[in-house]
């Protein structure tokens, strides 16, 4: 059954909830007494034991959206984007929270009046993790607050907070990003640097209560699967550097020429490299290949070039063996090569949870 609020208020606060506590009520309150904002709630499969909390919400004014099943926190998101945007219209800006206590009215504000209407830019309520922080949650942000950084050389502060703020224009996009879970979320920041959406951080407090037992959020597992594409890279790249030690020591011992070897090696590796990273790694669509593959084509040639060079010196100027050398010019350029990869040859639509 769906129960809608009154309010006509350009801002509305939308929560997706799975099995609330009482802190929810107490939100609501605190969001009723501070503000005229309409609140948007999304029963996420929660089952009849928190029938009574949502009837309460109803009876306080929120719009009562229900899921007959737990669908993930993404999948509850994307059902309050939609409604917001069939029966909204007149919505400026939308704010997500959480349902456990860990936003309070004050930081919601806070975001809600950082959203410029009609802007590109995604607002996040970000924690300075400072004081009685639990171990898993400060380990989880960091993870993927590192690997967010890695693939996207952007620093993000709190990739993991649930407090954002959306001008309306950008529902089409949020509607649109892959993810059921926690993963999208995540998604959707890695999604706002091709879409052209800035992402602005303002600093809120950090509240866990009862140590942030009551969060179906778990920091480290669900951080590790940020990892996931950097280890498929990592073993495409282990598996090709192995094929690529063994052919340039042939086509050296052939040619007796570093030139020669270098470049008859990355010709015979660079097509077997370009299809696994295509299809196993960044899991782009077929019909991009013709785009990403000219791209890939020349990150191939400027890394030939800087193959060459660094094994050159190594070589001839310090005098280290080829194997050491090629070993060592590898790791440099692994990293690299990686970063370049994700932002500039595969720039499809990636998705965590592949």
């Amino acid at each position: 059954m769906w129960k809608q609020e009154n309010s006509d208020s350009r801002i509305l606060v939308l929560i997706p909830a799975y099995e609330p506590g009482e802190r929810l009520l107490l939100l609501i309150d605190g969001l009723r007494e501070r503000t005229d904002y309409g609140i948007v709630l999304v029963d996420d499969g929660s089952g009849g034991a928190c029938a009574g909390i949502f009837e309460k919400a109803a009876e306080k004014g929120c719009a009562v959206l229900k899921h007959e099943k737990n669908r993930g926190k993404g999948a509850a998101l994307k059902t309050g984007f939609c409604w917001i945007q069939e029966n909204r219209r007149g919505t400026e800006v939308i704010v997500t929270a959480d349902c456990d206590g860990q936003h309070t009215v004050k930081d919601i504000v806070c975001v809600a009046e950082s959203v410029r209407p009609g802007s590109r830019e995604l607002v996040l309520g970000s924690r300075t993790f400072q004081g009685e922080v639990p171990k898993k949650s400060r380990i989880g942000n960091m993870i993927s607050r590192k690997m967010f950084a890695l693939f996207t050389g952007v620093e993000v502060w709190d990739t993991q907070t649930g407090l954002r703020g959306f001008p309306s224009v950008l529902l089409p996009w949020l509607l649109s990003i892959p993810g059921d879970r926690f993963e999208y979320e995540q998604n959707m920041l890695f999604d706002c640097r091709r879409q052209g959406c800035e992402i602005r951080e303002i600093p809120i407090e950090t509240v866990y209560e009862n140590e942030n037992r009551g969060t179906h959020f778990h920091p480290i597992r669900d951080s590790l699967l940020v990892a996931m594409c950097f280890l498929r890279f990592s073993a495409v790249s282990l598996f090709c550097a192995v094929l690529d030690f063994f052919l340039v020591g042939v086509f050296y011992n052939l040619t007796s020429n570093l030139l020669l070897a270098v470049v008859g090696t990355r010709v015979c590796t660079a097509g077997t490299q370009y299809l696994c990273n295509h299809f196993l790694v960044f899991h782009e669509e077929r019909q991009g290949m013709r785009s990403s593959s000219w791209r890939y084509a020349l990150l191939a040639g400027v890394l030939l070039a800087f193959n060459y060079l660094i094994l050159h010196f190594f070589t001839a100027v310090l005098g280290m063996s080829l194997f050491a050398a090629k070993l060592l010019t590898e790791l440099i350029l692994f990293v690299w090569s990686f970063g370049l990869q994700k932002t500039f040859v595969f720039t499809g639509r990636y998705q965590y949870n592949r």
